[in-house]
């Protein structure tokens, strides 16, 4: 998916430590209206002095698509994710109620942000499902909160993490983050649903049943002799003679 227009952020890391395996949904903490993603980037792109050094690949806004940084550089709006993470900011409050999300301006934004999501979890292979505390704990790929992230940093510091990605000497603040984005009435459920709508046919498609009538031919390496071919089709042929479970 091409953004609307690209603003670049002043504060990101060039490149990546690790692949991208995880999406990461905020809120700005503004109103969802036209104009406002343009003043994010810009706030991003200069920020005034001692301003938190912040930064997201994406701003989306009902009317807009903007990209800060580019997905394979690092940005900073999720630590300790931030080396895995692609961070898609929206334009709206964290307090916003289910009748605030169920508004126009809105839901052409959970639009936009959708086919986005979708693109990255197709080119990325990332799985659209959503990942809690417990499964950034594990190293799960997939979609997940700003809040969920800090709920994984508190969990990590009370089970005493020391020395993991959640609480070291690169992320000291992490254990006591307390961010709540985009907060408890996110429509999640109807959101993966335009995720997956985006989602290419092959990409969600189930896999083929198994066909256990389907012969295995296995292929014969290249660059072995014709007695080294030889005694590899003989060890094949004795090992699929055998029955199953021997």
């Amino acid at each position: 998916m091409t953004p609307t227009t690209t603003i670049p952020a002043a504060h990101f890391q060039k490149g990546r430590s690790e692949a991208i395996s995880l999406i990461v949904v905020h809120t700005t903490e503004n109103a969802c209206q036209p104009g406002v993603a343009q003043g994010v980037a810009g706030y991003f792109a200069h920020p005034p002095a001692g301003a938190p050094v912040a930064s997201s690949h994406y701003i989306v806004g009902p009317e807009t698509l903007i990209q800060c940084v580019d997905e394979d550089d690092t940005a900073w709006h999720a630590a300790p994710v931030n080396h895995i993470g692609i961070g898609i900011e929206h334009t709206a409050y964290a307090h916003f109620t289910d009748a605030d999300w169920q508004g126009e301006q809105p839901q052409a934004m959970l639009r936009r942000s959708a086919e986005l999501v979708a693109d990255i979890c197709f080119r990325a292979g990332i799985p659209a499902v959503f990942v809690d505390a417990e499964g950034l704990l594990r190293g799960d790929s997939g979609i997940t909160f700003h809040a969920t992230v800090s709920e994984a940093c508190r969990l990590a510091i009370a089970r005493k993490m020391t020395g993991t990605i959640w609480v070291s000497a690169q992320h000291p603040a992490s254990p006591i983050s307390t961010h709540i984005d985009p907060g408890t009435a996110f429509p999640w459920d109807a959101y993966l649903a335009m995720v997956s709508a985006q989602l290419p046919a092959q990409a969600s498609d189930p896999p083929p049943a198994h066909d256990p009538s389907a012969v295995f031919r296995p292929r014969m390496p290249v660059g072995l002799t014709r007695r080294m071919r030889k005694r590899i089709r003989n060890t094949m042929a004795s090992l699929m003679s055998l029955p199953l479970g021997t």
